[in-house]
């Protein structure tokens, strides 16, 4: 799995269906990288997408303070820590924002943040665009 987002939370995705096809900043972003290809649930490119195009298409040409970083998580170790509860989906009284997602909540407890937050150490790597494609190559 790979977290995108950045020190500022605000980071700008091209081609995505949330922006009409366009562009959209949000405070993070998660898609499954492997084989290079790319599982983004919002692109318009397509489903998988060869990782090349979609850090070109995604990401291109580069909006300042809008880059993107990017938390590189193994399945396994995604599977066994990663937990959330929704609970960021909620407003102060408790109140959806937006509806959930289809899909059941995912482990025990809320530790999305901590993946999200990409300053502070955690599991995984944090790469930039440039070394996104090296820390999701194949392992051999």
């Amino acid at each position: 799995m790979v977290f995108i987002s950045n020190a500022g939370r605000k980071v700008a995705v091209r081609r995505q269906a949330a922006g009409g096809g366009g562009a959209v900043v949000w405070d993070y972003h998660v898609v499954l990288i492997g084989g290079g290809r790319v599982w983004d649930p919002d692109t318009t490119l397509g489903f998988p997408v060869g990782l090349d195009l979609w850090i070109q298409e995604s990401f291109f040409p580069l909006v300042r303070d809008l880059e993107p970083r990017f938390r590189v998580i193994d399945a396994a170790t995604y599977r066994s820590r990663f937990a959330s509860d929704r609970s960021h989906m909620l407003d102060k009284k408790g109140k959806p924002l937006r509806p959930a997602p289809d899909w059941p909540k995912i482990g025990e407890g809320m530790n999305l943040m901590s993946f999200v937050e990409l300053e502070r150490p955690f599991i995984g790597e944090v790469a930039d665009l440039e070394s996104l494609p090296r820390l999701t190559a194949p392992r051999s």
